[in-house]
């Protein structure tokens, strides 16, 4: 019953290891996913217009003018980026659908392969965020006014409706082909890079001028920053409230905490498995070295026999050591039949690696062989200090 126990022990713990290192093999995936933008040395905030003084768009797009004008002064400062929605943030892009011209004509059907993310930005943008053009250019001065027919798309949308990148680019309009939307010529084309977590697929976007957005009372402004960036932050909340006193900046933070704050989850659910595992595997050898101790105090006659008539120290050790062992691997094949059997449980937690990843099961079986290896050595080499002249008298 004692060896049933521990065995199932090992199993449970088996599990909660393997747990722990999907969630570690998959959070070390996530850190190493190139986000498709530079986040060193950028900062980030939003400005939310009060509706009473900011009705219509023109207003709306004065003020950003002003602002973007008004931070490319600040100290340390290289580049000013503007955007409906920031990276990393609450805020959501929006969607609109989009017809490429030369295409067969398309239904409601199609919609769900024709919708794309779209946001405003300004010429900046991608130069403050570090986002390279993999074709084309960005906006040019002229380029930027409510009525401009110029866009910049990501790879993601040049592959979907022009074939990729090599092929010239072309022209789209919103809406279906037949609309009395205007064509647009696409100017350029930047490398794909991660909006909503560095977990998430890229989407297909389409990047327009700001002042085409016809209600665009919350912004977000992307800083290229030197080394103090403490100082920006301070400097941008002086500068702002000087444009107007009721516009305060919210949501200040680096790009690279929004980046870290993007693998919160990720973090705490490895923290909490592994703290999970960590108690499971203390119990285990805690469990496992009580039963080995008692196993040998119940054969010390036994094992002082075999002493007496010569057996070597080496012998007993491996006698009490394989005992142990043959517990730890019964329950560490059970723990990597019952992670095989809930793999499924995880398969939603899990980044860029299988919930049924050999290397995780081969590591974390070995590792607990190895542990408790460990547990049994100790009991074992007490087994071979017995005195067989102190146990033969007691007989």
């Amino acid at each position: 019953m004692r060896s049933a126990l521990v065995s199932a022990e090992i199993a449970l713990s088996m599990a909660l290891v393997v747990t722990a290192g999907l969630l570690a093999r998959s959070f070390i995936a996530l850190t190493e996913v190139d986000p498709g933008f530079r986040p060193e040395h950028v900062l980030t905030f939003s400005v939310n217009l009060p509706s009473a003084s900011y009705r219509d768009a023109r207003r709306q797009h004065q003020f950003y003018a002003r602002a973007i004008e008004a931070a490319g002064t600040l100290p340390w400062v290289h580049s000013v980026g503007l955007v409906s929605a920031l990276p990393f943030s609450a805020a959501g892009a929006s969607r609109a659908l989009i017809s490429a011209q030369g295409e067969a004509p398309w239904g409601p059907a199609d919609s769900a392969r024709h919708r794309v993310e779209a946001l405003y930005v300004n010429t900046d943008y991608f130069r403050a965020m570090g986002i390279p053009f993999v074709e084309g250019r960005t906006f040019a001065p002229d380029e930027m006014t409510e009525k401009s027919q110029a866009v910049v798309i990501n790879e993601s949308m040049a592959r979907r409706f022009f074939g990729g990148t090599s092929r010239p680019l072309g022209r789209l309009k919103t809406g279906l082909a037949e609309s009395p939307s205007p064509w647009l010529t696409v100017v350029g084309v930047v490398r794909d890079f991660r909006r909503t977590g560095l977990d998430s697929d890229v989407s297909p976007t389409i990047f327009r001028p700001y002042q085409e957005s016809n209600a665009l009372r919350s912004a977000g402004f992307v800083l290229r920053c030197g080394t103090e960036m403490d100082s920006v932050s301070e400097i941008a909340r002086r500068t702002f409230a000087r444009l107007d006193r009721e516009v305060a900046l919210s949501d200040v933070q680096s790009m690279q905490h929004r980046l870290s704050g993007s693998m919160a989850s990720q973090r705490i659910r490895f923290m909490c498995a592994a703290l999970l595992a960590f108690l499971a595997v203390a119990i285990v050898l805690t469990g496992l070295y009580g039963l080995v101790s008692y196993i040998v105090s119940q054969r010390t006659a036994e094992l002082g026999v075999r002493i007496a008539l010569g057996a070597k120290p080496s012998s007993i050790f491996g006698m009490v050591l394989r005992q142990g062992l043959t517990l730890a691997l019964i329950g560490t094949l059970a723990g990597v039949a019952l992670s095989v059997a809930t793999s499924r449980l995880l398969r939603g937690l899990l980044f860029s690696v299988g919930p049924t990843d050999p290397i995780t099961l081969v590591c974390a079986a070995f590792g607990m062989l190895a542990i408790t290896a460990a547990a049994c050595a100790g009991p074992a080499m007490r087994a071979t200090r017995i005195d067989p002249i102190r146990c033969l008298r007691q007989e």
